[in-house]
């Protein structure tokens, strides 16, 4: 349905039929996945609603080590590898053409490796004399240590010492 504006003054009258765009605010949808040190990362979230042309920012908090933003028109990407574990807190911006902006938090988690013993084998023992052999491992550290089934008299502490 058109509509129609009207000026008058004493010399007569004018109209016109404007066009008027009307837009929702801009929102940002979705939230980013948890992530695990060493494995490839990309994930998205997208805006909704404001005139396209959007500009997306950082506005505080940390990315996780590793990954960065890239931009796509009403898609903003986090990729990389992530290299640090931990939980990160940080808040993206959009902005669309006409300056309307949204803001919106988000907490990202990313988990450390799981451990690897590289331990093949432990050097002989001999009954009645003392023994001591270290385990190693890969992995996210710390790495605590336990063990079951070992020949009677040794123990594991949990820094890996037999």
């Amino acid at each position: 349905m058109g509509y129609s504006i009207y000026a008058a003054n004493s010399a007569g009258t004018a109209s016109e039929s404007p066009s008027i765009t009307v837009y929702a605010l801009p929102v940002i949808n979705y939230s980013f996945k948890n992530g695990t040190v060493g494995q490839s990362y990309s994930d998205y979230v997208t805006v909704s609603g404001g005139k396209s042309s959007y500009t997306w920012t950082k506005e505080s908090g940390t990315l996780p080590d590793g990954l960065s933003m890239r931009s796509s028109g009403s898609y903003l990407y986090l990729e990389g590898t992530p290299s640090t574990p931990g939980t990160y807190n940080f808040t993206l911006k959009v902005k669309d053409a006409n300056g309307k902006a949204a803001t919106k938090s988000f907490t990202v988690t990313i988990a450390g490796v799981a451990p690897t013993i590289t331990t093949s084998s432990l050097k002989d023992g001999y009954v009645g004399e003392s023994y001591s052999d270290t385990l190693s491992a890969t992995g996210t550290t710390p790495i605590t240590w336990s063990a079951l089934g070992l020949p009677s008299g040794l123990s594991c502490s949990n820094a890996g010492k037999i």
